[in-house]
């Protein structure tokens, strides 16, 4: 919680005038901070701005605004602009073709990450897949949420690669168990594969990127698809957003703690695109370039739900999905993001 300035003011503190110039000064001074030092360096412009006179002496609503906690206000400061990275630096991001189900590998430099992993049908395919793409071990293994359509292919993937870090959710406080869940932890655990319980603000490196949780929450009932995991990875200019089977009410708690922040090159679809993901909200926070569908042909679910994708093509974003195009590749330059096949023919339009 961010301290209070308990010193007793001086007569008659800022007028209205100087303290609304001393506030346009003060996110000036923000806005170097974050570019000069980060965003921990502007963490502690804003902790040292709460306690000042400055804020006490505002209007009743802006002096409200300006003590909200520091993780609400990190959407007020002006943001660094992301640095290309250096020429013929490529990120990939794969979206596999694992049916009814996800898997989507993140290469950058010679640092790769697999989130979700499939269903247990899908698991020797995509061990295929991963080698095809010339993985030979992972930096990390991600399971958005405990449903067998996102870790079925986990025991497969661990038994053919080495991992080094597996993040997980919660499984204790979702009370999550099985057969399934229980291999995967021994596998990880005879592998020495390191398990990490994924917390909102974690970051990792990946090649020349960053791999954020966003959100890692327990939902208010039972629906385990607002447990997914969500997260971005970012690479230089390039951002790709990852919100596992998140619903609704896990989407309105990202917008609502990140807003514009979300802004994304590439999202795949919540929920294989269902009707009950991919909401306005996020679509208008994040204002993707791309959209990728994780879902089977003609699969039982209606996936994806017209509405959706009315919503998604209505937002200007380009559709990509693994039940009509397989496998897609999406490749990033530095400047521009280019749509490949499994077979590494180039797609050039939404379909």
């Amino acid at each position: 919680m961010a301290r209070r300035n308990n010193k007793r003011r001086r007569q008659g503190g800022f007028g209205p005038v100087e303290a609304a110039v001393l506030v346009l000064v003060g996110f000036v001074l923000g806005a170097l901070a974050v570019r000069l030092g980060g965003l921990d360096a502007a963490a502690h412009w804003l902790y040292r701005w709460q306690g000042s006179q400055v804020v006490e002496s505002l209007p009743g609503e802006l002096a409200d605004t300006l003590s909200r906690p520091l993780e609400d206000l990190a959407d007020l400061l002006p943001t660094a602009t992301p640095q290309p990275l250096p020429d013929g630096t490529q990120t990939t991001v794969r979206v596999l073709d694992v049916g009814q189900g996800d898997a989507v590998l993140i290469q950058q430099d010679d640092a790769s990450c697999l989130i979700d992993a499939g269903t247990p049908d899908a698991g020797p395919d995509l061990v295929n897949q991963l080698e095809t793409a010339g993985v030979e071990e992972l930096d990390f293994l991600v399971m958005t949420h405990p449903h067998s359509d996102h870790y079925g292919g986990m025991p497969d993937v661990l038994e053919a690669f080495p991992v080094h870090t597996l993040l997980l959710p919660d499984l204790e406080g979702l009370g999550a168990e099985g057969e399934t869940l229980n291999q995967i932890l021994s596998l990880a655990e005879e592998q020495g594969t390191g398990c990490i319980t994924a917390a909102r603000g974690q970051r990792y490196p990946l090649g020349q990127g960053t791999l954020e949780v966003l959100l890692a929450v327990l939902p208010d009932d039972d629906n385990l698809n607002d447990a997914s995991l969500c997260l971005r990875f970012t690479a230089g200019n390039f951002s790709f957003l990852d919100t596992g089977d998140a619903e609704a009410d896990t989407e309105q708690r990202l917008v609502d703690a990140y807003g514009s922040g979300l802004r994304s090159t590439l999202f795949k679809a919540g929920h294989h695109g269902s009707a009950t993901s991919t909401t306005q909200p996020l679509l208008d926070a994040v204002r993707p370039q791309a959209v990728a569908i994780s879902c089977g042909l003609d699969n039982s679910y209606g996936h994806p739900d017209p509405e959706t994708l009315d919503r998604i093509t209505a937002s200007g974003a380009q559709v990509w999905r693994t039940d009509l195009q397989g496998a897609l590749t999406f490749a990033w330059d530095g400047s521009a993001l280019s749509v490949y096949t499994a077979d590494g023919a180039a797609l050039d339009a939404a379909a």
